[in-house]
């Protein structure tokens, strides 16, 4: 499971450095939503586009090599959307919570540079 690890690591830090936004440096009280967001945009963000490798791992269903092609698929499909959506938060919704699409770019961006290093994929290489 060396890959998922990684991920599961800096979506929990991505998390922990929101939090640290949110309860230092914020000016605003933040309701107790806001974190459950932030928790979720975090994880899903850094763990859902390696749900097929995460699959062999748990259940040892199928070979790494046959679900690969999914986890390529995912990626293909997933980033430019995630992307796109993010973007669309911040300039056409206008959310009043900055912090929580920049942390789901941020993640985007750390996701990618992990998945170019790790040796599963190496996605983007």
């Amino acid at each position: 499971m060396p890959g998922i690890i990684p991920h599961l690591i800096a979506g929990t830090s991505m998390f922990l450095i929101g939090e640290f936004y949110f309860r230092y440096k914020s000016e605003k009280k933040h309701p107790y939503s806001d974190h459950i967001l932030l928790l979720g945009i975090t994880l899903f963000f850094s763990l859902f586009p390696d749900f097929p490798l995460g699959i062999y791992y748990v259940f040892h269903i199928f070979t790494p090599e046959a679900l690969m092609e999914f986890h390529l698929l995912l990626h293909t499909i997933i980033t430019p959307i995630s992307i796109a959506g993010l973007l669309i938060i911040k300039y056409i919704i206008n959310t009043k919570r900055e912090p929580i699409w920049i942390m789901g770019l941020i993640c985007i961006l750390l996701h990618i540079t992990m998945d170019a290093y790790i040796h599963e994929g190496g996605i983007w290489i």
